[in-house]
């Protein structure tokens, strides 16, 4: 028996929708996650499971990521189209020089929306 279960959530935590292979580049190791999202309070929620919770043992230096969703505007119902929706993105490098807007880049020219991409520098 562990810790966790004696622990419920309101929520269940954040599970990554797919884990890249490793990519090796010099003395790095990168491994990038995609999350399904629909608020930046879930964008939060998915980097810090990533980051607390499953590399709390092997911490990474950098956790980079991007994200972009289609949220209803405020006092809007979405029943009158599309001029109810407005779309958030945003983007943190964690220190990488340009690695978040390079992933808000990609994710913009495959046309993801609701989710966040977060790649993870050891």
């Amino acid at each position: 028996m562990n810790l966790e279960s004696f622990v419920t959530f309101a929520r269940p935590p954040p599970k990554a929708l797919f884990e890249s292979t490793p990519i090796f580049d010099r003395d790095s190791v990168f491994i990038a996650y995609v999350f399904r999202v629909s608020s930046p309070e879930e964008v939060r929620a998915a980097v810090t499971q990533l980051s607390k919770v499953l590399h709390a043992s092997k911490p990474a230096t950098h956790e980079m990521y991007a994200y972009r969703t289609m949220t209803l505007r405020v006092g809007r119902d979405g029943l009158l189209g599309p001029e109810d929706f407005e779309l958030r993105t945003g983007a943190d490098d964690d220190g990488e020089k340009y690695g978040a807007a390079k992933i808000l880049k990609v994710m913009e020219a495959e046309g993801i929306i609701d989710a966040v991409v977060v790649c993870s520098r050891w």
